[in-house]
C-alpha cells in the first residue's frame, strides 16, 4: 500500500499495490532522506519525460490500449473502493462495458424536445450510486423543440 500523507486537496490517499509491484519497487534505488515515491539513481526526482516514458511502457505491458492518463489511476482506485464498500464485485472492464451501454437520444414530439435514455445495464446503477451521482432520468423534458430547418431555396442555375 502506498500511503500519501500529502495530496493536492490535503486528503490522505492509500493506493493498493500487488505483491509483484511491491517487489519491483523494492528493487529501485531510493534515497531515504527525501519524501519521493520514486527517486532516480542519483537520489533526486525522475524527470517528467522519464515518468511519461515509464508510464507508457507500463500501459503497454498491462495491455491497456484505450486512452488512459496517469491521473486516471487515482480516479479508478477511488471508484473501485466505493464499489467495494457497497459490495459490488464488478471488474473494471465490466463496469466500463455497462456504462458504455447507457445511451441517450433527443426526440422532438408535438413541438417539444425530450431526451430519452436506455435502461441501466449490469452494474451501471451501482456505479452511479457509488460515485454519488444520480443517474439521468429515463425521460427528460428539454423545452420547446427548435423550429424545423427551412427548406432549401431553389436557385436558377445556368444550363
Amino acid at each position: 500500500m502506498i500511503n500519501l500523507r500529502r495530496s493536492k486537496n490535503a486528503v490522505p490517499i492509500n493506493i493498493p499495490m500487488t505483491a509483484r509491484l511491491v517487489e519491483e519497487l523494492g528493487r529501485l534505488p531510493r534515497a531515504r532522506d527525501v519524501d519521493l515515491v520514486f527517486s532516480a539513481p542519483s537520489g533526486g526526482p525522475w524527470s517528467n519525460s522519464r515518468i511519461q516514458r515509464s508510464f507508457i511502457l507500463a500501459k503497454t505491458l498491462a495491455g491497456i490500449t484505450r486512452p488512459f492518463r496517469f491521473h486516471d489511476m487515482r480516479l479508478e482506485v477511488d471508484l473501485q473502493r466505493r464499489l467495494d464498500s457497497r459490495g459490488c464485485a464488478t471488474s473494471w472492464p465490466e463496469l466500463m462495458r455497462d456504462l458504455s451501454q447507457v445511451q441517450a437520444v433527443d426526440l422532438d414530439l408535438d413541438g417539444e424536445r425530450y431526451r430519452l435514455r436506455t435502461d441501466l445495464a449490469g452494474s451501471a446503477f451501482e456505479t452511479f450510486a457509488a460515485a454519488g451521482v444520480r443517474p439521468p432520468a429515463v425521460v427528460t423534458h428539454l423545452g420547446p423543440a427548435p423550429p424545423p430547418p427551412a427548406p432549401p431555396t431553389q436557385t436558377n442555375l445556368p444550363m
